[in-house]
């Protein structure tokens, strides 16, 4: 079984250091992961069965289009809230990167969020836009 990380594993940033980690647990395993060619052409010579993706990595649509299970990490979207209390403006950018991470989330077999906080944050996203928020059996923090 092989396994699509995307985007890539690397030593540079938080999500980047992440991936790098499940990586190397998933090698550790026994399991075998693919990112570099996918990540860089969108077009991956080695097939994979599942994808373990972290925010909204390039070539997404075609990981969501791909019908392969999906886990998905989760971190937390800009907040209104929190830009209010410092001040700072809330763009229009911002909405739609919500609804994007939003859209994943419900496209996801399995979504791992961060942290409590920022789970009940997309809890209280997903109520506020109507939305049903994924069943418990499919949510990890």
């Amino acid at each position: 079984m092989r396994i699509l990380i995307s985007p890539r594993p690397n030593n540079k940033d938080g999500a980047g250091i992440f991936l790098s980690r499940v990586a190397k647990e998933l090698a550790r395993r026994g399991y075998q992961w693919t990112a570099f060619p996918f990540h860089y052409t969108g077009v991956s010579i080695i097939p994979w069965h599942y994808a373990f993706m972290m925010g909204c990595p390039r070539n997404l649509e075609k990981i969501l289009r791909s019908g392969n299970p999906l886990i998905t990490t989760m971190g937390k979207p800009e907040s209104r809230e929190e830009h209010k209390a410092v001040n700072r403006l809330y763009l229009p950018e911002y909405e739609k990167h919500e609804l994007l991470m939003a859209r994943i989330i419900m496209a996801s077999d399995k979504v791992v969020f961060i942290s409590q906080y920022v789970r009940d944050i997309w809890m209280r996203i997903f109520e506020s836009r109507g939305v049903s928020f994924p069943p418990h059996e499919k949510i990890k923090v």
